[in-house]
């Protein structure tokens, strides 16, 4: 916050973010879904044999210097080619880590603070998740560019967006839990920027990209599509009036949600298994989860708050990605009723939203920068993400090894 209200400490600021984000993404103990990823990428299989795992003396809070052995997989999946059994709907993903673990160093590389119960990572390949899907953002703003005072086009550094994008409920919960459809929303923002500035072959690569890294890509995909859509009639008939340009997205984004609750009662119905298997989760199936209700209803509130600050402030990119922002949150609220579902795209939500905050503090508008801010800095409530900075792992920490 320094750094966006006193330029003459900006990159001072921005520098020491990063520094500080850095080392919390380095040292914070390892979520469920990383270990799990970690050992697909060190054994090519997803199934653990927890008997062969204790038989091994492996300690699960213990750093594992070369991996996960093959020899703790559950005999009865430790069949066919390694790595080519598992995720068939994310081709994309399969192969980039059949590959990486060609090269890559498998195990536990630094230490981090663990407890008992969550298990060492393969601390190369997550750096390498993260890697890619920073590359895909800083692809992203080479497309996407603010115009300056001067009316030039000028995209915004690395170390200017870095500390925005770390520190985000997208990147921070995406990138420690939801590995696959973390590196689909990457691309898929490279696909909103694309059709944004209509470099249509850009848009196509991406878009097969996005589908290729998750199963449910093309969903999003047609979100995107339909929503852009709704933007350009929007910018065509309502040209002099804000509100209604603004009503659009939420009406275009309500719509496609009640017809993605349509689709979910026909998977049912059909028992569909991928979609069932989400459908049917209870929304208090881990009581240190927030319910879908109240995650609603505090980001409803934050974008009441945001919206009331910027008022009319018409600003290109931003106000592209202020509509974004209410497209995706009324999306999501059809689907509150699936509170795993709705949780899941709100992943998408959050997504869009770090692009806005990041064009906010870099607006000249105090108004506007002011507004990112407020976003930025309610992050450090977010449910999600407490539950995985200062969890049940820090919890453990604390008690087991100091109190």
């Amino acid at each position: 916050m320094a750094g966006v209200f006193f330029p003459s400490k900006r990159n001072l600021a921005l520098f020491f973010s990063t520094l500080i984000l850095a080392s919390v993404y380095m040292l914070k103990p390892a979520t469920g879904d990383l270990w799990s990823y970690s050992f697909y990428f060190d054994t090519g299989y997803t199934h653990i044999d927890y008997d062969a795992e204790e038989r091994s003396g492996i300690q699960r809070a213990s750093p594992i210097e070369a991996g996960y052995p093959v020899e703790i997989v559950e005999p009865r999946f430790r069949t066919g080619t390694p790595y080519l059994q598992s995720y068939r709907a994310s081709p994309l993903f399969t192969w980039m880590t059949k590959a990486s673990a060609e090269f890559l160093p498998h195990g536990s590389k630094w230490s981090r603070f663990q407890a008992n119960g969550f298990r060492a990572v393969s601390d190369s390949f997550l750096l390498e998740i993260v890697l890619i899907s920073l590359g895909l953002i800083w692809f992203f703003f080479q497309i996407e560019k603010p115009v300056t005072a001067s009316g030039k086009e000028k995209s915004i550094q690395i170390i200017e967006w870095l500390p925005f994008v770390l520190g985000s409920v997208s990147f921070f919960v995406g990138s420690q839990n939801s590995i696959r459809q973390f590196l689909m929303l990457s691309a898929l923002l490279v696909l909103i920027g694309a059709l944004s500035n209509k470099r249509y072959i850009t848009a196509i690569i991406f878009g097969v990209i996005a589908a290729a890294f998750h199963q449910f890509g093309f969903l999003f995909i047609v979100v995107v599509l339909l929503v852009t859509f709704s933007q350009q009639i929007s910018s065509k008939k309502f040209t002099e009036k804000r509100i209604a340009q603004y009503i659009a997205p939420i009406l275009s984004g309500l719509l496609i949600g009640v017809a993605g609750v349509f689709c979910i009662k026909v998977a049912f119905a059909l028992n569909i298994q991928e979609i069932t298997q989400y459908g049917l989760h209870p929304d208090s199936a881990y009581s240190f989860r927030t319910s879908a209700g109240i995650k609603w209803i505090a980001i409803a509130a934050l974008i009441l708050t945001s919206e009331l600050i910027l008022g009319r402030c018409d600003v290109a990119h931003l106000s592209r990605y202020r509509e974004w922002r209410l497209a995706a949150i009324a999306f999501a609220t059809p689907l509150v009723i699936y509170p795993e579902i709705f949780s899941r795209m709100l992943f998408f939500y959050f997504a869009v939203e770090m692009i806005f905050v990041i064009f906010a503090v870099h607006s000249r508008s105090v108004r506007v920068r002011l507004s990112g801010i407020v976003v930025f800095t309610a992050y450090i409530v977010a449910p999600n993400a407490l539950n995985l900075l200062v969890g049940p792992g820090w919890r453990d920490i604390l008690v087991q090894s100091y109190l």
